[in-house]
């Protein structure tokens, strides 16, 4: 038997395989582990931003509902194992070990390279069939069409949330393109629920491919949902002249909350007994790290994960709703493959400063690099700092207490930024 840290290890090493689109690899390991997929009903949400918000707040509520709910989500902040849960709560060492001893000799003798993502699916399909649950939310990893999440067939509801230009040198160069890729997911005689706010462009892509798979296209109605307060605390909304609170931060989110009733309303006419206080208390207790959130008090340390320009662009929305007449300083990395100037021009001007980093090399852009794409916006640099912890604390220490620091540009930076801050916690 492994110990837990030998298989952390060895699924590690699984990351050298680079980014491999394509379902043959995880078929073939779902077979061996004879197609626990099958057994398993499905929420299927695929986009370009908005995912983990909208899947959490699913998953959320289906627990309080009563339902056995697993959920696979990406990336992770803290831990791997975080990626997949049953009912919101983590999958244990012990069964990653008790699943990886299942699959170490399908590995093995296995000559085509399978990917870490494809290998942590088939894991999680086959610990939500042994967990027996009631429904599983399931977020795609990269596109849709050849997304190893893909491999199951046609979904209760297929989610589409919103979509923009991000993963380019994979999915396309053109919207139209990217939102062919991701509505992979739409399968023959399904429902498919979309985010309210599209190009007209992507949503006519989506209205074509929903009308050959003979899919019942959905959107919910943003007018119907009216926002009574919001802080740093969350939200307050009502929705049909019922009250509820959010506490995830900024207003774009109360869009994703209007995709997640529009589900439930789907749910409810497929028979599955949601009340309204189940949504409620759902909602309420919905948690999702790195997308605002607020990890220190004093100064007011905002973590996000905002890594292309439209997420970018809400973090900018947030600051200007949220921190008006308050100095912010940024703490800022990106891996290279991401459109670094557009997203920084989207949020420079409310800038007073910003310490660079750089993550990882070869992954990430250089320092010098990142200089470059700073100077060409309005935003001054502080302090250019290769040592992650040491740009912390300098980024940290440029704030008194009345300041705001955010962190973004990754969610790689909010993984390492949560292990130092845990640490230091220790």
């Amino acid at each position: 038997m492994f110990k837990y840290e030998e298989v952390l290890k060895k699924i590690k090493k699984l990351e050298k395989a680079s980014i491999k689109l394509g379902l043959n690899r995880t078929k073939k390991l779902l077979n061996f582990l004879f197609n626990p997929e099958k057994k398993i009903k499905f929420i299927h949400i695929a986009g370009t931003n908005a995912k983990t918000s909208t899947a959490s707040m699913l998953s959320s509520v289906l627990v309080a509902a009563g339902f056995r709910t697993g959920c696979l989500i990406s990336p992770f902040v803290s831990d791997f194992r975080e990626t997949m849960t049953v009912n919101k709560k983590n999958i244990s060492k012990k069964e990653i070990v008790m699943l990886w001893g299942k699959i170490e000799n399908f590995l093995k003798n296995e000559k085509d390279c399978i990917t870490k993502f494809e290998v942590l699916t088939c894991i999680a399909f086959k610990w939500f069939a042994e967990k027996e649950c009631d429904v599983v939310v399931l977020e795609t990893g990269l596109g849709g069409r050849l997304d190893s999440t893909n491999v199951i067939d046609t979904p209760l509801i297929s989610v589409i949330t919103s979509i923009s230009l991000d993963h380019t040198e994979i999915l396309g160069k053109t919207l139209k393109k990217i939102s062919r890729e991701k509505c992979g997911i739409i399968k023959h005689f399904g429902t498919t629920v979309l985010y309210p706010e599209q190009d007209y462009l992507v949503f006519e892509e989506i209205k074509k491919i929903c009308n050959k798979n003979k899919n019942k296209l959905t959107i919910p109605k943003i007018d119907d949902f009216n926002i009574l307060k919001t802080n740093l605390r969350g939200t307050n909304f009502k929705f049909k002249n019922k009250e509820y609170f959010l506490p995830l931060l900024g207003k774009h989110q109360i869009k994703n909350v209007s995709v997640v009733f529009e589900v439930l309303k789907e749910l409810k006419n497929k028979n599955f007994k949601i009340t309204h206080k189940n949504i409620q208390d759902g909602l309420k207790n919905t948690k999702v790290p790195a997308r605002l959130e607020i990890v220190k008090n004093s100064p007011l340390v905002i973590l996000d994960g905002a890594h292309n320009p439209d997420s970018v662009a809400a973090l900018a929305y947030f600051i200007k709703d949220y921190l008006k007449k308050k100095r912010i300083f940024a703490l800022f990395s990106m891996l290279k493959r991401k459109d670094c100037q557009t997203s920084l021009k989207k949020i420079s001007k409310l800038l007073d400063g910003i310490v660079i980093t750089s993550i990882k090399k070869g992954l990430s852009y250089e320092l010098e690099e990142l200089s470059n794409f700073v100077k060409k916006t309005e935003v001054k640099i502080i302090l250019e700092e290769k040592n992650l912890k040491k740009a912390l604390k300098n980024a940290t220490d440029l704030c008194n207490e009345n300041d705001v620091l955010i962190i973004f540009g990754s969610f790689y930076l909010a993984r390492k930024i949560k292990r130092i801050i845990n640490k230091n916690a220790d």
